[in-house]
């Protein structure tokens, strides 16, 4: 009877544990999800541990435990290749952490410590990593609610917003009076010099639509040109595009756009204004009803029961101002009004005044958050077992002209080095660095130098780029060095290399672009390559952004001057000597016609 008794605290116990497994996503996890499924399968372990084995055999004959619990399978590998190189994908996305010390969002003078970052982006989707997220650590608030573009079904109203000279910073004393589907339409209409045009955004528009009207992006029909011209727009205030055109990065069919110059009439103060104005209106977006079922306020309900208020992060890389450009150096000046709007609900805070500096507001979102990017401690996907197949690398890494919002035409080279990696070794044995003088634009902006560290007095002594071209295949000849595709008779004493470059734009675009300029031929030996970021992509399985993220993953810092050519070399030489170290097997990525003419 004892032992049936304690079998059956053994079955209770274990029916309570896969109670509260984790749920097994259908996609790759979020770190969270994983460290979750593993805490289960490590909980799992000790329970069977601490069985006799008559127990483990009864609870499996009970159970029918062939195979490790799905959640378990699932934790010790997420995919194929998971499984096979020991070792979960990373997450090729930094993960935000709160500052372990107070930050200021910037609206007023308080400080703030918070335990919790929540980002956000999508009005119309979340992950089901995300949702899971929402329901399992927030108490089922719905993320999407944050975008300006998520449709509230009962509809929002915005009250004015009287500065300290009584002037309405709304602009349009009439938008009082409207109930629109999302805060985007407020926003949009608030902007406009025109009163017709924020009575189109409001009356006539979707969110989506009132955003790309506001961006000066939607294409107008005739139709919709000739009610606005009723209304009183102007007939000469606007613009035709022809199929093709692009505005603001959106490719138009042939349409209308409102206002000449791409860009909507709007009101002169509306930089100094607009963060006062985005904080009054998800104030009213985001004020608690009791009695209201609607998802804002089950939301800000459920966020408002919380020991603290978490910190909003608008979370991607195509705004730099109301989101956080992905890497932090975003304002994510939404996020921050978000955040104090439901600081001030808790009651945590008195409300803020409208006379926050803007240089606070605008500072990047990095001052917040930790923007951690994943670690890599071995590879996920070792590709060799043997000596590898190319014999060295010419790590590349152009410097040319710029300025400041202007790229030249063309773009000239002004810094031309390159190191010579044994991929065997993993050690640099040569280097040749050159300068080179520009001879469309040669004369530096002061932008450029202050960039790269090369000064006008540097370039000017500099060679010509076809000296430079004919030196390096004279520096690859006496090294004995012919390209991979080549056929390489080793007896004689040659070896095979492949250029590499940190991206595809010094051999796909700048070498090309400039000699076509002058009419010539790109040399042969340039026409195959590798991207550093795609090989390290397909070794480590996380998706780098450029050379310092290469540097932080491995846990290496950066040594010499960023954006100088032959300090840049030598941090992707060090990068390469730790991939070739993890078995990475070098392999070309990109390639161009060697033999084709580039024009301008």
């Amino acid at each position: 009877m004892a032992t049936n008794t304690a079998q059956g605290n053994i079955d209770g116990l274990w029916a309570a544990l896969q109670a509260e497994a984790p749920a097994v996503p259908k996609g790759k996890p979020s770190p969270r999800q994983l460290e979750m499924l593993r805490a289960h399968k490590s909980r799992v372990k000790e329970f069977l541990a601490a069985l006799s084995p008559e127990q483990r055999s009864a609870l499996a004959e009970k159970n029918k435990i062939s195979k490790p619990a799905k959640a378990e399978r699932i934790a010790k590998g997420l995919n194929k290749k998971a499984r096979s190189g020991g070792q979960a994908p990373v997450s090729e996305h930094p993960r935000l952490l709160p500052k372990s010390e107070p930050v200021r969002l910037g609206w007023d003078d308080q400080s703030h410590f918070f335990d919790q970052v929540v980002w956000f982006y999508s009005h119309r989707n979340r992950s089901k990593a995300q949702e899971q997220e929402d329901v399992s650590l927030l108490g089922g608030i719905d993320r999407r609610v944050f975008s300006n573009l998520f449709e509230q079904n009962e509809g929002l109203r915005v009250s004015p917003l009287l500065d300290m000279s009584g002037r309405n910073l709304m602009r349009w004393d009439f938008l009082g009076d409207f109930v629109a589907p999302s805060s985007e339409n407020f926003f949009q209409a608030a902007k406009c010099l025109h009163e017709v045009d924020a009575k189109f955004i409001m009356n006539e528009l979707s969110p989506l639509q009132a955003a790309e009207y506001g961006q000066c992006r939607m294409g107008l029909t005739d139709k919709q040109r000739e009610d606005l011209i009723k209304m009183g727009a102007d007939p000469d205030d606007f613009l035709w595009v022809e199929s093709g055109a692009t505005n603001n990065g959106l490719k138009l069919s042939p349409a209308w756009l409102r206002g000449q110059g791409g860009k909507l009439p709007r009101r002169s103060d509306w930089e100094e204004v607009k963060p006062f104005v985005m904080l009054h209106i998800v104030r009213q977006k985001f004020r608690f009803n009791p009695d209201s079922d609607s998802i804002p306020a089950k939301t800000t309900k459920t966020l408002l029961s919380l020991p603290s208020i978490p910190l909003l992060v608008e979370h991607t890389a195509n705004d730099i101002t109301w989101a956080d450009g992905k890497t932090g150096k975003g304002s994510n000046m939404l996020g921050k009004a978000i955040t104090q709007a439901l600081l001030e609900l808790s009651g945590k805070v008195p409300v803020a005044p409208m006379t926050a500096p803007l240089a606070k507001l605008r500072s990047p979102n990095s001052e917040l958050v930790e923007y951690s990017q994943p670690s890599i401690t071995k590879p996920l996907n070792p590709q060799r077992v043997c000596d590898p197949e190319v014999d060295y690398l010419c790590v590349l890494d152009f410097e040319a002209t710029c300025n400041n919002g202007q790229t030249p035409k063309p773009q000239e080279i002004i810094e031309f080095p390159t190191l010579l990696v044994n991929t065997r070794t993993g050690k640099v044995e040569k280097e040749f660095h050159l300068y080179i003088k520009p001879d469309v634009h040669p004369t530096l902006s002061d932008f450029c130098t202050e960039l790269t560290g090369i000064t006008q007095v540097t370039v000017d002594s500099g060679v010509s780029l076809e000296e430079a071209l004919q030196s390096i295949q004279t520096w690859l000849d006496e090294s004995n060095l012919l390209p991979h595709t080549a056929k390489v008779d080793k007896g004689h004493g040659s070896f095979s290399f492949l250029f590499l470059t940190c991206g595809d734009w010094d051999l796909s675009q700048c070498l090309p672009r400039q000699l076509g300029w002058h009419n010539k031929d790109v040399p042969y030996v340039f026409a195959q390559w590798i991207n550093v970021k795609t090989a390290f992509y397909k070794l480590y399985r996380v998706k780098p952004t450029g050379m310092t993220s290469m540097l932080r993953m491995l846990g290496m810092g950066l040594e010499g001057r960023h954006h100088s050519g032959i300090d840049d070399c030598r941090n992707i030489a060090r990068i390469c000597s730790r991939m070739l170290e993890d078995g990475w097997n070098p392999k070309q990525t990109s390639q161009k016609n060697g033999g084709a003419k580039y024009s301008s």
